[in-house]
């Protein structure tokens, strides 16, 4: 299989992967919503970071120890509901805390720019919610060396 060819069947299949919506579509809108402009580009970022983490791993062959490793699978399975859980009850621990009157500064007219340890706390939950879905990891050990030409990839 040549280069361009496989540059331009990843593509295709990169991109409508990308349409396809799911946690991390959800999780950017709720980002936007509830959040700034500023925080759910942070998020999608981060999102895209472990996208990309999880892209290398399968090119090199980690996720293919994941998905055979039912342990690994496992913890990292129990770690991603952990923290879905602990997004989740942070979500309604601030609601609850916040006066049901008082409108999102998403909404407000001239809402401040997100600081920069908003943008990190963004980038990081996307980046950890991507990370701990290891569905994207095993999802990418079926697609991803189909592309690779054998013998090319050399560690």
């Amino acid at each position: 299989m040549d280069l361009y060819p496989s540059l331009l069947s990843f593509g295709l299949v990169a991109g409508l992967l990308t349409l396809v919506p799911g946690i991390d579509t959800a999780l950017v809108l709720r980002s936007s919503l509830a959040r700034t402009r500023g925080f759910a580009f942070a998020t999608a970022l981060g999102i895209s970071t472990g996208l990309m983490v999880w892209g290398i791993a399968a090119a090199v062959g980690v996720s293919a120890l994941l998905a055979a490793s039912e342990l690994a699978y496992r913890a990292l399975t129990i770690a991603g509901a952990a923290y879905m859980v602990w997004l989740g009850a942070s979500l309604l621990w601030k609601s609850r805390a916040k006066d049901a009157s008082s409108a999102s500064p998403a909404a407000e007219v001239g809402a401040p720019a997100a600081s920069r340890h908003q943008l990190f706390q963004g980038w990081l939950t996307g980046t950890g919610t991507n990370l701990l879905n290891p569905k994207v990891g095993v999802f990418y050990i079926a697609t991803i060396p189909q592309f690779i030409r054998r013998g090319r990839l050399r560690c």
